[in-house]
């Protein structure tokens, strides 16, 4: 176990496998990046190997984060004003 960053929380780190699979691309403009186009990919799956990290967060945590207009994953839910 990592140290605790903060009460009623937990981390920790362990071995994780990830599978990445492409099924197609787009083609964007360059200015605005609008989808020109999209086309099927037929490629292997690229899988590797990484250390993944877990956090277990307190169950409040969401909740006080929205009083406050954030979301706890990170970010704000505030919409612009521009």
């Amino acid at each position: 176990m990592l140290p605790t960053p903060a009460a009623g929380s937990r981390s920790a780190t362990a071995a994780s496998k990830v599978t990445v699979r492409i099924r197609e691309y787009q083609k964007k403009r360059l200015f605005g990046g609008e989808a020109i186009a999209t086309h099927p990919l037929d490629v292997p799956p690229l899988t590797y190997e990484t250390t993944g990290l877990w956090i277990e967060i307190p169950g409040a945590l969401p909740t006080l984060c929205a009083a406050d207009e954030l979301h706890f994953m990170g970010g704000s839910t505030r919409r612009s004003t521009r």
